[in-house]
């Protein structure tokens, strides 16, 4: 599977094939928009997005960047309306599974076989509270990753 070869985050960027980790500060919300887009555009394999207090933004800043190719699931709590009809358009021109589901606390996105932590909800991260995004690497990757695809198979479809 191929790998990114280098990341540019806020200045500074890492090999990454390394563990990627990171605090913001309040008010650093551009720090975190710009660190986990590049994230999104730079995915290498399908995007699997863990948040339950999902919000449209997600989709304008977010998903919208991932390559054309990957496909993106998102498991969320709940999903509003403005939620479920900017979801419709994004999978009118993309493969998009949204599902919810009350069993989801954290922050977490898996790209490709790669995955991060986040410590607040992905909409107000480092907004008025610090955050931080720290990678999972085995022996939490491999569990991780089936804990939430359990949940994704038995989350209530909405797309």
């Amino acid at each position: 599977m191929k790998r990114f070869s280098r990341v540019s985050f806020a200045n500074y960027n890492f090999v990454f094939l390394k563990t990627i980790f990171k605090a913001f500060t309040p008010l650093a919300m551009n720090g975190f928009y710009r660190d986990l887009s590049t994230l999104f555009a730079a995915s290498p394999g399908d995007i699997f997005l863990i948040d339950a207090y999902l919000s449209e933004e997600v989709f304008n800043l977010y998903v919208e960047k991932a390559p054309g190719s990957a496909r993106v699931q998102i498991l969320t709590n709940r999903v509003g309306s403005n939620v479920e009809v900017v979801a419709r358009k994004f999978a009118a021109t993309r493969q998009l599974g949204l599902r919810a589901t009350t069993g989801i606390h954290d922050r977490v996105v898996f790209f490709g076989d790669r995955c991060w932590v986040i410590g607040q909800s992905i909409k107000d991260a480092a907004a008025k509270k610090p955050t931080y995004m720290i990678e999972l690497e085995d022996p939490l990757l491999t569990p991780a990753r089936s804990v939430y695809e359990s949940l994704w198979s038995r989350a209530r479809v909405i797309l």
